[in-house]
């Protein structure tokens, strides 16, 4: 369904995941993919709850933590939180502080007033 755009649908059928799930790699995968699908749909209210889901679920040994940390301050300063982004991007650097996130452009971000 993702494939085929139907994002919608793959959200549902994700969320059946998450919430029925059994599979620990699954349900993070599935909890993951609807916070970027909302994102990617306009839903930024969501994609921020499942963002957060994820990050507070999981630990920096898990596959998107990172990536969910990224995807969120990117989110909140695209849609002009900075002092939100910039807490984000604080959390990123002490969470995973090796991360191939941590780059210039969150630098950038940090600094910023």
């Amino acid at each position: 369904m993702k494939k085929e755009e139907d994002y919608k649908g793959a959200i549902e059928r994700f969320k059946y995941v998450i919430s029925s799930g059994k599979t620990k790699k699954y349900i993070s995968e599935s909890i993951y993919e609807v916070a970027l699908l909302n994102q990617k749909t306009g839903n930024n209210e969501d994609a921020i709850k499942y963002y957060n889901k994820y990050i507070n679920t999981y630990t920096s040994r898990d596959q998107y933590y990172d990536d969910a940390f990224y995807q969120l301050g990117m989110l909140y300063y695209n849609t002009g939180e900075l002092k939100q982004a910039q807490k984000t991007f604080y959390g990123l650097r002490s969470e995973v502080p090796d991360s191939m996130y941590n780059n210039s452009k969150v630098d950038e971000i940090l600094k910023e007033r």
